[in-house]
């Protein structure tokens, strides 16, 4: 049995609901973005200043090996 198939398929996807989704996902994005960075400049000015270390004792008193 042979089959001759003249019609070429045309398969279409809606661009408007892809479009319309990518839009939403980069907004999605952007706004969770932008939450962290608040968050992070908020953490960053509720930091205190501590005083640095103070220096190491550069001779060795002991060596445990």
């Amino acid at each position: 049995m042979k089959m001759k198939i003249i019609e070429q398929l045309e398969l279409d996807y809606a661009a408007d609901t892809i479009s319309a989704s990518r839009k939403s996902n980069v907004k999605n994005q952007k706004s969770r973005a932008s939450l962290w960075f608040a968050r992070m400049r908020q953490i960053v000015d509720r930091a205190i200043d501590c005083s640095p270390a103070p220096p190491p004792n550069h001779r060795q008193l002991s060596l445990n090996t």
